[in-house]
């Protein structure tokens, strides 16, 4: 049985989701990962894209439940619809 995120949907990252996965998944995925990345001075999405949020979780000392409701959360956000009377960025 999968953990559903608020709203009933199911999550869309997993342990065993890849770096290349989570971003196609979700573009909001990259600017989670770069930011990790950047905290231990390694880019992720360059060195280690087609490793798992697992192993990646485990190699730099990251909170892997942590990681995955900050993308999921990345991911809610991107997806969430504009506020009324708000014009997409040029």
């Amino acid at each position: 049985m999968s953990a559903r995120q608020p709203g009933g949907a199911p999550p869309r990252f997993a342990p065993g989701t890849t770096l290349l996965d989570a971003v196609c998944l979700s573009p909001a995925a990259e600017a989670v990962l770069r930011a990790r990345g950047e905290a231990v001075g390694v880019c992720l999405l360059c060195r280690e894209l087609f490793e798992t949020l697992q192993d990646v979780a485990a190699r730099h000392g990251f909170d892997l439940a942590e990681l995955l409701a900050e993308l999921e959360a990345a991911a809610r956000a991107a997806d969430a619809p504009a506020p009324p009377g708000s014009s997409p960025p040029a």
